[in-house]
């Protein structure tokens, strides 16, 4: 069986496990696609999570509600290039984060080490 990268689940990749590389190897059941999801979000509707276990980008309202975007700012997002995405992004990110420790990572629990 292929190595998937979890060191607790190396043959079998357990749904349950909180590790990234384990997540990953699995989709969950009626999730849409990212695109369709955006699509979605655009309209309003802020479905959680996608195939790749993402939250709703880009204010993730699907799990904090009050940080929804208006439908304004979403169509403003929908049309804007990706440099003001990405500033856009930073702005949700700022205001998820606000108040908590937070630690950037690349997948792996122990990176912030």
């Amino acid at each position: 069986m292929k190595y998937n990268g979890c060191p607790r689940h190396l043959n079998k990749p357990d749904k349950r496990c909180e590790d990234m590389r384990c997540l990953l190897t699995w989709e969950p059941p009626g999730a849409p696609s990212g695109d369709e999801q955006l699509k979605q979000w655009a309209l309003g509707n802020s479905i959680c999570p996608n195939k790749q276990h993402e939250c709703c980008p880009p204010d993730f309202s699907c799990c904090k509600p009050h940080l929804a975007w208006p439908l304004a700012k979403r169509a403003k997002y929908m049309t804007a290039g990706q440099g003001e995405r990405e500033k856009m992004m930073m702005g949700a990110l700022s205001a998820l984060t606000e108040g908590t420790k937070t630690y950037v990572t690349r997948g792996d629990p122990t990176d912030r080490e």
